[in-house]
């Protein structure tokens, strides 16, 4: 009668030395079939304004990682719809450090490591193209010559405010009017953060409204271009950003 393979030790060796070695290769498998996974929560706020009538946004973002590997969020884009139209989308480029912080930082990557929060307000926009970008500086420039000459010239009352010639003015606004995009409306919006793994990225939504008043207020910047509020220096005490509540869908 031949041996049982209970009583084989040859047997007996071969299973040890295959456990040894599921169990060496153990933890990689285990790090496989781990899901990455991060919460995203937006605050309850959003402030909206522009510059020069292109977009922007200030938010403030929280992620979480809430699994057992490190997660990196490459980009954070938020996309805009008014009614049933695809409008717009703006990156995140620039981060506050911190709430006691007046300076930003070159938003780049998120790191989380497990277990791990940031959380920042973030601003939101898309940097013009390069032909734009030549159009601003000559536009800011002439404004800034023109401002220039009207104090140096004599008998200017050093107290008052130069005013610009009505065609720098004009420049200006018709810079604003190709670029504004905040129009009075409903808008669903998607805030997207995207890993380096594209089954992590996480997307959630949201809508606001504006209304005629709010689109408005950001229209009314036009009447500072004449002195170069919004185009070569910036204060938003005269020119506050809208703060929309947002409602999660």
């Amino acid at each position: 009668m031949p041996d049982s393979i209970w009583t084989d030790w040859k047997f007996w060796s071969a299973l040890i030395a295959l456990v040894a070695l599921i169990k060496t290769e153990l933890p990689p498998i285990n790090r496989l079939f781990k899901r990455r996974k991060f919460d995203l929560t937006i605050h309850d706020r959003i402030a909206i304004t522009h510059t020069l009538g292109n977009p922007n946004v200030n938010m403030l973002i929280s992620f979480r990682n809430t699994c057992d590997l490190s997660i990196v969020i490459k980009s954070i884009v938020i996309s805009f719809n008014r009614g049933n139209e695809h409008n717009f989308s703006l990156s995140a480029r620039e981060y506050f450090p911190s709430m006691m912080d007046e300076k930003k930082a070159i938003f780049t990557h998120v790191n989380l490591r497990p277990g791990e929060e940031w959380s920042h307000v973030v601003s939101f926009y898309d940097v013009f193209s390069r032909n734009d970008e030549d159009r601003y500086r000559q536009i800011c420039n002439a404004i800034q010559d023109n401002i220039g000459a009207k104090r140096r010239a004599p008998g200017f009352d050093k107290n008052s405010i130069a005013e610009v010639d009505q065609n720098l003015a004009d420049a200006a606004t018709s810079f604003f009017w190709e670029k504004f995009k905040w129009e009075r409306g409903e808008y669903t919006v998607k805030i997207t953060a995207s890993t380096e793994q594209s089954s992590v990225n996480l997307s959630e939504y949201f809508r606001f409204t504006l209304f005629e008043s709010d689109s408005n207020r950001l229209i009314n910047y036009c009447d500072g271009y004449k002195i170069g509020l919004g185009v070569c220096f910036f204060d938003q005490k005269q020119q506050q950003p809208l703060s929309i509540p947002i409602t999660p869908l």
